[in-house]
């Protein structure tokens, strides 16, 4: 009998020899190699604090850490508990413009999984990087390159079917215009990037607007903005629309031009005006 360890209890024994930290490093350097889509401005990847992320007038998507975890029902989650901090301020400052931001949070439940698969990857990848050392042959290298091949491939998957709740704060005009509340949605796995599966289902049901029609505008002139007045500044309305979460959100300022023009050009909606003077009424 062989009396050296076989390569798969070399690679377990390694697995429970990576830390906690090295699992977090990886995972968030796996996360930070994600493209930024379309209508996102901005991808914010595991921010260390909240001034990490910008307060602009920009739609910015916020990818948490792995221990801002979140399960289903509880509205004290760590996943909670961080983008509330997010979304209130930058910094020490108070943020402004708190109708760009949405979130994406990992599951409690399977957070775990992913971070055992990746101490696998990381043994395996040390096993390659000592193969001199350990006098690996050409059969044992392939065999330890093929194991990395597979536990890579388990922790692509497990990572986008981890990073599965999308978190949207917004405020229900009819029910508490003072209270943030926030609608969770699991994004599931699948093939489709982490950014990808969040665009699509914040347009599918138009938590993001990319073509904003000029009746739906008007509504939101009658109903919460110039009640007390005749007019307001089309920058003026722009920063409502960005720091308001009872209104709606808009991806870029161009939405609210092209809806602007297209209202200005019918009679059934609003005009435009170069200036407002108050004698002329």
């Amino acid at each position: 009998y062989d009396t050296k360890p076989t390569l798969r209890k070399t690679a377990e024994d390694r697995a429970t020899q990576v830390s906690d930290e090295d699992v977090d490093i990886e995972i968030e350097g796996r996360l930070k190699k994600i493209r930024r889509e379309s209508p996102f401005a901005g991808i914010h990847i595991c921010p260390s604090s909240s001034y990490d992320v910008p307060d602009e007038q920009t739609v910015r998507l916020v990818v948490l850490r792995t221990k801002n975890t979140h399960r289903r029902g509880n509205e004290q989650s760590n996943a909670l508990t961080e983008a509330r901090s997010i979304l209130n301020f930058r910094g020490t400052a108070p943020r402004i413009y708190r109708n760009m931001l949405a979130f994406i949070a990992p599951d409690f439940d399977k957070i775990g999984a992913l971070q055992q698969e990746v101490k696998r990857w990381i043994a395996w990848k040390s096993i390659l990087d000592d193969a001199v050392d350990l006098n690996l042959d050409g059969n044992q290298s392939r065999e330890a390159q093929n194991n990395l091949s597979r536990s890579n491939d388990t922790v692509e998957r497990r990572l986008k079917e981890t990073y599965c709740w999308l978190m949207v704060p917004y405020i229900d005009q009819f029910e508490d215009m003072k209270t943030i509340q926030w609608e969770i949605s699991d994004l599931g796995g699948g093939e489709d990037s982490i950014v990808s599966k969040a665009a699509k289902k914040m347009l599918r049901s138009e938590q993001i607007i990319v073509k904003w029609a000029p009746a739906l505008l008007q509504m939101s002139l009658d109903d919460l903005l110039w009640k007390d007045s005749d007019y307001i500044q089309v920058k003026k309305l722009w920063e409502y629309l960005t720091t308001y979460c009872y209104l709606p959100r808009l991806s870029s300022y161009s939405v609210l031009e092209d809806t602007i023009y297209q209202g200005a050009n019918s009679e059934e909606y609003f005009g435009i005006a170069a200036a407002f003077s108050p004698e002329r009424g």
